[in-house]
């Protein structure tokens, strides 16, 4: 379904447009993207989403970190974060994950890409959650 979704989404040219001019952190995170959510759910529901994921993608980062779990495991850690990371708008983590499902073996580059989206998708998540919780 992602690649459905994906592949429309490349070929409809108001898409294009409006991803070349959507703000995105380092880590791709599409702060558009966001917005939307926040106004659809409201900011308590992303807030309660954002802690739920930064909590999985610390987990996720010890499984894919450790060698010795077989690949499958580590496919099925991957779609829950691609369900997850897709959701919230962290774009970069969600192509990585897409990526690294597509392969039918271990690649050990491909899951590096992943642990380094992982990485940066946490710190930026938990630095807008550090900023959340500031008084104004």
């Amino acid at each position: 379904m992602a690649t459905t979704v994906d592949k429309a989404t490349r070929q409809n040219p108001i898409s294009a447009r409006r991803r070349q001019q959507v703000p995105q952190t380092h880590s791709g995170w599409d702060m558009i993207a966001l917005d939307n959510l926040t106004a659809h759910i409201g900011t308590e529901k992303v807030t309660h989403s954002l802690q739920m994921f930064t909590m999985s993608l610390a987990q996720s980062l010890i499984i894919m970190k450790d060698y010795s779990i077989d690949f499958q495991r580590q496919r099925h850690e991957v779609h829950d974060l691609a369900s997850v990371s897709g959701f919230l708008g962290f774009s970069d983590l969600f192509h990585a994950c897409l990526t690294l499902l597509a392969q039918n073996r271990s690649s050990v580059e491909r899951r590096e890409t992943v642990i380094a989206a992982i990485e940066q998708a946490l710190m930026e998540a938990t630095v807008y959650l550090a900023a959340m919780a500031r008084p104004h």
